[in-house]
């Protein structure tokens, strides 16, 4: 029995009221499973061992049960596609166990290929980031462009020819922070980065509709411009800006009466993260325009009706919950607003010049196209729709007729993962 034929008579009703054709989901029962290669847990052996020949004897595959995906930027890594047949269950692995691979689709990696080159010194946002495979891939990228740039000193920074570019300074410069209102949910991301050996990354459990804390000014002893301004150059005092990990901390800011331009304020309490990573455990926690992030992630939540994984689940557990939610105008009204939400914080705390990039695991119009239309239109000139870097590389759907929202359509029968539509967008200074 496939997977379309599992559909409840409710869940039909829904998918044929949203015109969503059940051909989206054909072959479901045969996608590959996707499997990326840890970059900081395997050492490349000297006999030449390629990443595809070890994953293979690592699973107990024939070398031709699996595929690299190329179609995805070669910075990512070995992202490989596992043949369904092959019935691989990643969790008996002892590469598995031993963090040197984990499992993340492959369209969900197209997502973050979607916010375009990761430098080592950027600051990046993911507002809804559990389980935290995401999290994962963007912060090998920063510690990877960082190794590249520390092995050549003299490189400049592209967008700011004069920031310099030390061993040091661009070893450390770079940051993940991820959101998730969920502390079951945020755990579990916590649980996934320590076991993959994640550095640099702060956890908040809160809202990613109201969080307001900015990218960080302080990464261990390395600290950055913040936008702190006073007159005539009075000196401003930070030294009681401290946070640990357990707990969160009263902070002062001491002047010599002297007032403060209103370009930077430092809390006076600060957030407590869910969990910190010793190199980010000092940052003051400045708000300043000058501290907001380089590229912004919303994977918003969502009816979870283009997830095969979440509509195998109801298959298992029951539909009950999941219809529930759909069938209910109201749900639906709210969930449409928490979308719009999520994704006009997220702008506000991206820097000018920064990309965003909105995400769902739905192909509803209502919470992809429309929701990007909405925001367009509310937010001209600020925000541009951009094209995808390298979209005509991926293997995805038509887009949606009579839409100006430029979103690809990932689909189980067009591009053999599962099924994700996302959108990108930039921030002008106007």
């Amino acid at each position: 029995m496939t997977v379309t034929e599992t559909f409840p008579a409710k869940f039909r009703e829904f998918l044929t009221a949203n015109n969503i054709s059940t051909l989206a989901y054909a072959d479901s029962e045969m996608l590959p499973r996707y499997v990326r290669v840890n970059p900081r847990g395997r050492e490349v052996d000297d006999d030449g061992v390629s990443d595809a020949e070890w994953l293979a004897s690592e699973l107990e595959l024939d070398l031709g049960q699996l595929r690299r995906v190329e179609w995805l930027p070669t910075c990512f890594g070995g992202v490989f596609a596992v043949d369904a047949a092959a019935h691989v269950t990643l969790a008996t692995k002892s590469a598995f166990t031993a963090a040197l691979i984990h499992g993340i689709d492959a369209a969900s990696c197209a997502a973050v290929a979607a916010l375009g080159p990761v430098a080592a010194d950027d600051h990046v946002l993911d507002l809804c980031c559990a389980p935290g495979a995401k999290l994962c891939l963007l912060a090998d990228l920063i510690e990877q462009n960082a190794n590249i740039r520390t092995q050549n000193p003299q490189t400049r920074n592209a967008a700011n020819p004069h920031k310099a570019t030390s061993p040091t300074s661009i070893h450390l410069s770079g940051s993940v922070t991820g959101v998730d209102l969920s502390p079951h949910r945020i755990a579990t991301c916590k649980s996934l980065l320590r076991k993959y050996k994640v550095s640099r990354f702060r956890l908040f459990a809160l809202d990613g509709t109201t969080f307001n804390v900015h990218a960080p000014s302080r990464i261990g002893a390395w600290s950055r411009a913040s936008g702190l301004q006073h007159l005539d150059n009075a000196p401003i005092s930070t030294e009681k800006l401290a946070v640990s990990a357990d707990q969160t901390v009263e902070t002062e800011v001491k002047t010599e009466d002297f007032s403060i331009v209103t370009a930077a304020t430092i809390s006076t309490t600060l957030i407590k993260p869910f969990h910190v990573t010793k190199l980010l455990r000092n940052d003051p926690q400045i708000v300043s325009p000058r501290l907001l992030y380089d590229k912004v992630l919303v994977d918003a939540e969502c009816t979870h009706d283009g997830s095969i994984s979440h509509l195998i689940k109801c298959n298992r557990e029951g539909w009950q919950k999941f219809e529930e939610y759909f069938s209910d105008p109201k749900k639906m009204d709210a969930l449409e607003i928490l979308q719009r939400n999520l994704l006009s914080n997220g702008f506000r705390l991206l820097k000018p010049g920064g990309v965003l990039v909105y995400s769902t695991c739905s192909f509803l119009r209502r919470q992809n196209e429309d929701i990007i239309e909405w925001f367009i239109k509310n937010n001209t000139p600020n925000a541009i729709l951009e094209d995808i870097p390298n979209a005509s590389e991926f293997p995805v759907a038509k887009p949606l007729s009579h839409s100006t929202a430029k979103m690809l359509r990932f689909t189980p029968t067009a591009s053999k993962t599962s099924g994700l539509e996302y959108a990108g967008n930039e921030k002008e200074e106007v």
